[in-house]
Order: C-alpha cells, then structure tokens, then sequence
C-alpha cells in the first residue's frame, strides 16, 4: 500500500524538499552526508512518501547543506535556513504525530460531523497541563491553537480560519473570539509553565492574525516565529525584531497586533503584563514606594489558592543593615527598603565590553517601575528559560532586593531559595551549589531533584546573591573559563530543569565594576540598580527621621536634614552610605555641625572613617582615651595601606592574602586583626568557598574612600621626611610613589593637594621642596641613604619604576608649593629645556598611552625665558610647571629653537578654544608641548592651523580600497602639494576627501568640503571629461548629507557647473543633473538668490538651470518676500541688482513694476555705482517719472563722460 502524501508529516517533507530544491543541493550531495549509498531513501523523503517523522540529525543534516549552498545571504522567499526554525516545526510535529497515535491506539470512533466551534467556559479552578517551557518558547501556530483551544473545538479548521484571513482585512477575526473565549479565567487558574504556556499561545495567535493581513504570503510563518520565538521579555516592545526601534512600535504588524490585542489586555492584566501591553491594572496595586509592597500586592492578586499569601514576615521586620552598636534604631526592611529605579540594558550580550561602564548605563533607559517589570518577568516566559543579572555598586541593596523578594512572591505561586554565593563551594556546579545551599538553610542532606519535587504547584525561584564574590574572592583558584561561563551554566541547568518537569527562575545579583567577567547569554536581561535621586534622599531621610523620633528626643539631637546631606551627594547617592551619613550625624549631630564650618571634602571623609574606624575600636573592649587614639590611627594606617595596594594593582578590591603581604612588607604586625577589614561598615568583604578554604576579598564601599586613605598613607609618608630632617631616607616613598602615576586617579590627586593645603604657611617650601628635588635627581640611581623597603605588590621593570617615581616627585612638589621651575630640578650643566625634554621623552616611553595622557594633562609647563646673569642677550627656555591650564595660543618654534620669545603673536579667532574643548586635537597640542621635542614642534608649527581648524582629524580615519588609513588632512594636503605625487594619483587623492566628507562632524564638515571644492575648480581645466564628471558624481554623493549648502559652497559648485557646462561633453549630463538637484532643494533664500542671479550670466548656464522653463512672476515673488530685504541689500547688493536685470531679461515688467521701488530703496547709496547705463531704460519705465534721476545721471556721466 502506498505511503499517504498528506498529513502533517508528508506537509513537512514536501516543505524540506522545496527548500533543497531551491538551494540547488543534489540528492546525491544529501545522501553522501547521511552516508547512504543510494539516493532513494532521500528521494522517497522529499518527496513526501513517508509515514514516519524523519529523525532530526537528517533534517539539520539537510538544513545544513542548504544553508551552506545559499552563501548565508537572505533565505529563499518563503523559506527558512535557521537550525532553530526546522527544530522547532520537527519537535512540533512530532507532538502531532505522538498525539494522533494516541488516538489510533484507544479504538476505532464514529465519525460525526464536527459542530461549529461553541466556546466552552473553563472553571476557574480547572487544572491546566504544564507543558515544557523550552518547548513553549518555540511555540507554533498549530500549537498554539490547540493549547487555546482546549479540546473546545477542533484545531484544524480553527487553525485554517486563522491563517487564512484576507491581506489587508480590517475586521477583527471571529476565530480570535473563539480561541481566547474565558482565557482571563483560564488563566486565572492557572500557575506556573502552565499560565506562562497561555500567554505566549494567545501572543502566538494574535501575532498570527497581525502578520497574516500584513506581510508578504511568503513569509508569513518566517515573520509569526521570529515575532513569538522566547516569549515576551518585561520592559521590552510588544513585538521587536521588526526592525529599528521605531518600526516596533509604528510598523503595521505592530500597530496591527496591539489592536487585535488590546481587548485581551484589558480584560486580563496577566497577559498585559506578560506581552507587554497597556491593559487593566490591578485593583489593588499597591501605591507605596517601600519594601517592594507593590510587587507582593500585584503577584497576590494573580495568585491561585488558599495557602498563604507570602512568606513568614520576619524578614520585613529586619532591619535593612547589621549594627551591633547600640545607637539609633535602624529602619527595617519593609519600611527602609527605597524601591529603586533601574536602567534595563538593550542589547547586554553585544555590549559586553562596555557592560561594566557606569557612562554606557548612563546612556541605558531609565524606568522607575521596577515592581511591574518584575512581575512581568515572573509571569513571562522568558524567566524560566535565562537567568535576570542584577547589577549595582555596593550599597546599591542588591542582596536587600533578594531577601525582599524571598518575602514579596506569594507563597501559594512561587517557592524561593536564596543563595549566599560567597558560602558555597565556588568550584562546583550549579546543583551542588543549590544542595549546599539547602544543607545551610534546612541542615539535613537533600538533593535538588527531592527539594524541588516536593510540591508540585508553587514555580521554583533560585535567588543567587553575590555573584561578584565568585569572581572576586576567588579569581585566583578558579580558572577564568569557569567564572566566564558560569551564567551560561546557569541557562543550560535552566532549560535541563525544565526538560525534567522542574522549571525555575533564577536572578544573579553582582556588581557592576566585574559584569565583564562573564559570559552573558543571548536570552538574558540585564539591569542595573540606580544611585539615588534628590526624591529618593529626601524620602530616605524622612523615614529615618520617623524610625527615630524618641531617639533623636532621649539624646536631644535634631533629626537629619536634606540640607546637611546635600554636599555630600556622592556619597548619598548609595543607600548604605546614606546610612552610614546618618549614623555619624547620630552621634552628636556631627554632619549638622559641619555646615558652619569651612570644610574640605578630604576633611570630611577623614573624620567620617576615623569617627567608623572608633566604632569598631570600641566593640574590641573600652581602651584610654591615648591607646584609643593610636588604635585608631593604627586601623586607619592599615587600612590606607590596603587602598594603596589596590592603587598600585589597578584594581578595586584586593585578596585577604595579598592584604597579609603588604601589611606586612610596610611593618605592619600581623596580630590576626588586620585582616578582618570586612568588619568595618565602610568596607566590602567578598568571600567564596574553593576547595573548602575560605577566600576573602577586600573592597571599599565607594571607590572614594580608598581615594582617601591612598592620598592619607603618602601624605603621612611626606610629613614623616620633612620630620625626620637630612639625611632623607626615600625607602617608603620610592614604594608609594614609583608602581602607579598618581594622576591615574584625579581624586586621589586633588585629595593630596587638599590635604597638602593644610600644612603650616612656609613649612612645605623650605622643609619639602629640597627633598623631593633631591630625590628626583638622583632618581636613576641607587641613593646612598635609600633604606630597604620589601613593598613590591606587582613586578615592574626599574625603568618603569624610576620613571613613574620622577614623575610623581614632580607632581608632589607642584601639589606642595603651587609651581616648580624646570631649571630647579635639572642638572644646569644641560640646561633647563634639554633636561626636562630629557626626562619627559623618559616618562613618555615607559608609561601607558592612558597615563601619559592624564599625566601631561594635569601638569602644564608654561614657557618662559630666563635671560643669562652676565649677558641679558643671551638666555635659555625655561618651564614654570603648574596645574593651571594654559589658555590655546599661536604655536611659535622660537622656545625649542632661540633664546628669544617673539614680540608678537597672531591672535586666535573668538571661541575657538571653547569650540575645541571636547576634540582630540588640544589634548595632542598640549603633550606635544609638554614634551617640548624639537622635531615634534617643527612638524606642529607646519600642521597646527589644520589641527586647529579640523580637530576631528586627529582620530578619525577611512581605510581606502588599497587597505591604507588616511586622515581628512592629508589628502587634501596632498591636493595642494600636487606636484610630490605623480598626476594619475589626483583622482584617487580627491575621492580619499570626499570619502572623509561623511566621517566628519558636522561643525568641520562644510569648511572641509570647501577646501576640497575650492581645489577641485583650480584643478578642473587639467581633468579629463570622464574624471571631471566622475569627480561631480562624487560632489553630489557628498551633498546628499547636507540639510542647506552654504552660500561658499554654493559659489564654488556654480564654479564647477560652468566648467562642467563649457566641455560641452555627454559624460556631463548626469553629474550636471544631480548637481542641480542638489542646488533645487537648497531652502536658504539668500543663496537662492546668489545662484539664480549667477546662473543668469550666461545663456548656457541659464538653459541648464531652467531646463524646461520653470520660473514665472510668482517664484520672484516668494523669492522676495522671504529676503531680509535691508540685511540683503548691505551684504549682497550685486545679488539684488542682477535679479533685476534677470527679471528685464526674462520680460517681467509687471514685476518690475511693482518690486523696483523696494528694491532700490533698500540700497545704500553707493551700491547704484554697481549699476550699467545698459540697466536703466527698464528701470525708468518701471518707475514713477523722474525718481532716482540724480542716481542714473551719475552713473551715465561716469560711462559717458567723453560726451
């Protein structure tokens, strides 16, 4: 008997078959693959002659052949090349397949006629089957249907009366009503994979119904799956993937789908929140910004049963930090916790590099809902097949997020599991750590597979908190593939979970500064915790002045402030730090005290740690007032150690062990306590578990604070030197100062100058200027009094060293005194220019492009000349070095060459340093001047007028067809130096520049097309016809990226159109169009007027312009009456006088009639001299007898004066 030739399975081989067929792949070509020696069993399954599923590696084995013939360009129309496609339509087709034998095993049944499809109500308390969550993802139309359907009416023919719909139909389909009648019960009802299922089968059915009347027959199924594929992500548009931003949301299929949609939305807040639409809110949304209360009351509502609503309430009443202090009452969780606003990253797996930039999620959207995005994700798809990465600074309350939600999620729906990353076993897999996890919160022996099966209702919720510890604390026993692909090996333990029937969700917090770290899947969102606002501050502070309203009474304190808090924004802006603000207004109004007083920022912070730091020291046991004093000092003097070292390393945190070796290399004891800093308040302890030992890593709160105490260690060492009088010992200070440029943070610099600020007047000129020039000239050498110091927390070469030691003696000593003399810190045997180039060439070679960069910024030599004692004509160049930036002058050579300084100096156009503030170019101009390098400025002086008038160029580069990168200038200096390259290379010289037309920025764009024009009409008489018009095909390319031309390009196109006009040539037909389309759109009146007037000039010009005749009394009309007829008539007074003539010649007497007493009046009286005796018989009869007698006479005496 012969195999059927329809049926799911023959539909599926047929569409396989077409596919080969198209793609050109031989059968031949598709049984070598399977290894089959005859081609038969091929034949037979294209052909669509079988009764069985094909097996899924011969269709990807198919699949694959097809999308390597095509080339990987766009699939045939109709068709799909994706893997992903065909193993979606194939597993769906097995699950038909699996379903119809099903029914041929249970017996033979009468066949009756189907009755139409009645909607049948579902009970709300109806179970509903949990399909497979990865399954769901690629869910089909097929599917669909019959998931909505429910065994209610048939599937095949509610499937063809979807499918089926007229293109273009404007009423809403009827088998839309029948598919989704009583789904707000349904999906009531249900919970979990199953409520998830329900939602992306009615998204699957109305995206079916938008595309199918808007998109091309051919593509319908492409377009219905790469619209539904994964679900709806939370905060996303309905339907993206339809092309840019906009066309998401404006696109036909979109606007379609959100009309076909919108009902649903209305009526089902479930299916709003899963797709992404406006719908119903819930009646008792919560209204609170605290505690995530409105997160708790919107799941609640959703949620099915009697069993209790939430979690135990004991973790709401906690309070949101630990402090074992006695003192005011800390706020608990669910009062304190200020629901943040988040930024959701748009694309995080393409912008991993830059994924871990506080400026790139600056530039991310912001939202300020983060209640309704998560339950969007908790009822979405998308939650069960990736993990949400949660980041935030420390302080930002990512674990406090955690600890809410294990409280927030209704109980009956969701059954939590939170994970303290940094006690499980760092090196062991996803399910180990969880079975960890469990043995810590229950105490007995479980496996996930028992915990998770335990009840069958509530979905599983992984909350992995601190996913920055495994990174950090324990980097140095796990290897990097481990840690990169620990999400990816969260996604995969996902998608197995919910293949065995067990789906969860998971959310991974961790810090922003280590989001680089890992690997981040395609399917994941990311989002980040935002800092506070002024709204936020105000409204922690009320709740923190309400928490200790009989504290602030008992100890007669006033309650803190906005006002005393706002200078210390940064600070404030973190949670935790605003708490730790709090607290130290607490203790005697501390911070309200602070505002009368003049205050650094430097001396701010110092007395907040020292104020902590006391803290601490007094719950080790009550100490005298002296010892408290120096144990105090003792803890804040490890503590800056610990942030120099992090400054040395480049790097915001620092092991527990790397901590231990640099205490102890700068003599500090190890008694045990110096490595427990993770117990002070405004330090981070990351820890992790590996191989059983327990790592530690450090970081402080705020990147501030090691700032702080990084500046606090070398001032200290600076106040020892100057203490400690000749002969100077440099051991400790050549260790702070020669592993890292101290301009490599400029807070730590100005830290330095603020605290350098508060040394006695006198004392830093005479008791550490001295030293510091010592050190920096024996620099090179091993000083004979340098004691040996055993600091060495990364291997440098000594160069680098010596190198980065000079460099920051040199800062030291500006922050020190204000400006150091050049002369004062070299050898005068070499003079002072020589010497500091000497050593600048030096600090340039051996440090990084980066810190050369931020060194020759924040120092600035200005020039001076310094006359000889004995012979005032004679000199040399000498270097104040400061830290105020020098205002942009005309470069001159004579400093580096003479001992002269000019009289003179060309001055700077108005604003140009301002206009060049944000370019490249000035930063270039600056080092080059630093450095002082003779070559260097003699190549300067040659370009600087470029630089200063085309700064882009210094960083914007176009590859040319043979692989070479050229800047905007040099080709255009090429042009003008014609004669050094050989005359074929003109052409390719001029297509380079108009190349770089596009690359520029608006502001050098015009000026540089300009140039390149201006060349471009000097050269034209020596170009060939075909060059010159492929020259003018290049023109018109380029100003097509031009809104209006200015009125110099204008004048030099019509240049170019004249020469182009006088050849005479065919090749110049077409360029000479598009140049005239180019000059018909321009909207600028006054250069209409110009090149109307100029184009008049000539017969042949005038024909190409008003080819065919086009310009009657009415153009004139608009014409003039959008001029500012005075402003025209100063500025351009030729132009007025041709349009008059241009009208005579054209025979418009009306016109002139009627404009030519405007027009004249508006002139100044010497512009009549611009008149010809030829122009004024028209003018007279245009005008009343007799007016501007006295104005013609003269022009015609002077003509005709011979008479």
């Amino acid at each position: 008997m012969a195999a059927p030739t329809t049926g799911p399975v023959a539909d599926f081989c047929a569409a396989l078959g077409r596919l080969v067929s198209t793609c050109r792949v031989s059968q031949r070509e598709i049984a070598d693959a399977l290894g089959l020696s005859s081609t038969s069993s091929v034949s037979e399954l294209l052909a669509g002659r079988r009764r069985k599923v094909p097996e899924w590696d011969v269709v990807r084995t198919i699949v694959g052949l097809c999308a390597e013939r095509h080339g990987g360009g766009a699939p045939p129309e109709g068709m799909s090349l994706e893997v992903k496609w065909w193993k979606s339509r194939h597993a769906e087709l097995e699950r038909t397949a699996e379903t119809a034998r099903g029914h041929a095993t249970s017996g033979p049944s009468p066949v009756v006629p189907a009755p139409p499809p009645v909607p049948v109500a579902v009970p709300p308390g109806a179970p509903v089957s949990a399909p497979d969550a990865t399954a769901c993802a690629g869910m089909g139309v097929d599917e669909a249907v019959r998931l909505l359907a429910g065994g209610r009416i048939e599937a095949t023919p509610a499937v063809y009366a979807l499918m089926s719909a007229r293109q273009g139909g404007q009423d809403r389909p009827r088998i839309l009503g029948d598919l989704l009648a009583d789904f707000p019960a349904r999906v009531r009802a249900a919970h979990g994979v199953a409520r998830a299922a329900l939602i992306q089968a009615a998204r699957v059915v109305l995206v079916a119904a938008a595309v199918v009347r808007n998109s091309d027959p051919a593509q319908v199924h492409n377009d219905i799956y790469r619209l539904t594929e994964g679900g709806h992500a939370a905060h996303t548009p309905a339907l993206t993937g339809l092309g840019s931003d906009q066309d998401d949301v404006l696109s036909p299929i979109a606007v379609s789908y959100a009309w076909l949609a919108g009902p649903l939305a209305r009526s089902c807040p479930e299916f709003a929140l899963g797709a992404g639409l406006s719908g119903a809110e819930p009646g008792n949304r919560a209204t609170t910004t605290t505690g995530l209360t409105g997160l708790g009351s919107l799941l609640s509502e959703f949620a099915v049963g009697d069993g209790p609503p939430t979690s135990p309430a004991a973790v709401l009443r906690s309070p949101i930090a630990a402090l074992d202090s006695p003192g005011p009452r800390l706020p608990s969780l669910a009062e304190g916790y200020i629901t943040p606003r988040f930024r959701l990253a748009a694309a995080p797996r393409e912008a991993r590099a830059v994924i871990a930039s506080d400026k790139w999620w600056d530039e991310q959207p912001l939202h300020d809902d983060i209640e309704q995005f998560l339950a969007a994700h908790f009822l979405g798809l998308p939650a069960l097949l990736a993990p949400l990465v949660v980041l935030g600074h420390p302080g930002a309350g990512k674990s406090l997020l955690t600890k809410l939600l294990t409280a927030r999620l209704p109980a009956r729906e969701f059954r939590t599991l939170r994970v303290e990353l940094r006690h499980t076993p760092a090196e062991q897999d996803v399910q180990a750590q969880l079975e960890h996890a469990l043995r810590r919160a229950t105490g007995r022996e479980i496996g996930w597979p028992d915990w998770a099966e335990q009840e069958s209702g509530p979905l599983l919720v992984v909350l992995l908190d601190g996913f920055d510890e495994l990174l950090q604390a324990g980097a140095r026993k796990l290897g990097q593939a481990r840690q990169w692909g620990y999400l990816q090996e969260i996604e995969e333990f996902q998608k197995r979970e919910a293949r065995q029937g067990r789906p969860l969700i998971v959310i991974v917090t961790s810090r922003t500064v280590v989001a680089d770290r890992a690997d981040i899947p395609a399917a994941s969102q990311v989002l980040r915790l935002e800092p506070f606002d002024e709204r936020e501050i105000d409204h922690w502070i009320r709740i923190w002045n309400t928490a200790n309203k009989v504290y602030f009474a008992q100890t007669e304190l006033l309650p803190l402030s906005p006002e005393v808090v706002r200078p210390h924004r940064d600070l404030a802006a973190q949670p935790l730090l605003l708490l730790m603000l709090a607290l130290y207004d607490a203790v005697g109004n501390a911070l309200y005290r602070l505002q009368d007083k003049d205050i650094t920022r430097t001396q701010l912070y110092d007395q907040l740690l020292t104020e902590f730091v006391r803290r601490q020291v007094d719950k080790d046991g009550p100490l005298p007032p002296a010892e408290a004093d120096m144990a105090v000092d003792r803890e804040l003097h490890r503590l800056s150690v610990i942030a120099i070292s992090m400054f040395h390393r480049g790097t915001q945190a620092i092991s527990g062990e790397e901590a231990d070796r640099d205490l102890r290399a700068l003599g500090e004891s190890n008694d045990g306590s110096g490595l427990l800093f993770g117990r002070f308040f405004f330090v981070h302890e990351a820890q992790a578990v590996v191989t059983e030992e327990r790592l530690r890593s450090y970081e402080f709160m705020h990147a501030t604070f090691g700032e702080h105490l990084a500046a606090r260690l070398i001032e200290k060492a600076l106040r020892g030197l100057v203490d400690s009088g000749s002969p100077w010992d440099d051991g400790e200070l050549y260790a702070l100062l020669s592993f890292a440029p101290l301009t490599d943070r400029a807070q730590l610099v100005q830290n330095l100058r603020d605290m350098l600020a508060t040394w006695p007047r006198g004392r830093a000129r005479p008791g550490l200027l001295p030293p510091l020039i010592s050190f920096f000239r024996a620099a090179a050498w091993d000083p004979e009094h340098r004691g040996s110091v055993g600091y060495a927390p990364v291997r440098l070469r000594r160069a680098y060293r010596d190198a980065v030691y000079e460099a920051n003696l040199v800062l030291v000593a500006v922050l020190a005194v204000g400006e150091v003399y050049a002369s004062d810190l070299v050898d005068d045997s070499e003079g002072a220019a020589a010497g500091w180039r000497r050593h600048a060439l030096g600090w340039q070679a051996q440090l990084s492009p980066t810190s050369w960069r931020a060194f020759s910024s924040t120092l600035h030599p200005e020039r001076r000349y310094r006359a000889h004692p004995l012979d005032p004509s004679e000199g040399d160049g000498d270097l104040r070095i400061t830290t105020r930036r020098t205002p942009l002058v005309d470069h001159d050579v004579n400093w580096p060459v003479t001992p002269s300084p000019p009289q003179t100096r060309r001055s700077l156009s108005d604003g140009l340093e301002e206009r060049l503030a944000d370019h490249g170019a000035v930063e270039l101009i600056e080092r080059i001047l630093f450095v002082g390098d003779v070559d260097s400025e003699h190549l300067l002086h040659i370009g600087y007028p470029l630089l200063l008038q085309w700064p882009s160029a210094v960083s914007q580069f176009v590859v040319t067809v043979d692989d070479r990168l050229t800047s905007p200038v040099q080709p255009l200096v090429a042009l003008l130096t014609r004669d050094v390259y050989s005359p074929e290379t003109l052409p390719v010289l001029y297509t380079e520049c108009f190349d770089h037309v596009r690359t520029l920025p608006d502001g050098e764009r015009a000026s540089y097309l300009e140039a390149v024009l201006r060349q471009l009409v000097h050269d034209a008489p020596a170009l060939p016809d075909k060059t010159f018009a492929s020259l003018l095909t290049q023109v018109h390319t380029a100003l097509m990226r031009y809104p209006s031309l200015t009125s110099t390009t204008v004048r030099l196109l019509l240049d170019c159109v004249h020469h182009a006009l006088e050849r005479g040539s065919p090749d110049m037909a077409a360029p000479l169009e598009n140049l005239r389309t180019d000059m018909l759109r321009n909207d600028h009146f006054v250069q209409v007027l110009l090149m109307m007037t100029q184009l008049a000039r000539s017969t042949r010009t005038w024909r190409w312009w008003n080819s065919p005749p086009s310009f009657d009394a009415g153009h004139y009309n608009n014409l003039l009456h959008n001029l500012d007829l005075r402003s025209v008539a100063t500025t351009h007074p030729t132009a007025l006088i041709d349009l008059l003539r241009l009208t005579a010649e054209l025979g418009l007497d009306d016109w002139l009639v009627t404009h030519t007493s405007e027009i004249l009046a508006a002139l100044p009286r010497e512009a009549f001299d611009l008149f010809r005796p030829s122009d004024l018989p028209r003018l007279r009869a245009a005008l009343p007898e007799g007016a501007y007698s006295e104005q013609f006479e003269e022009v015609e005496r002077a003509w005709r004066a011979h008479e």
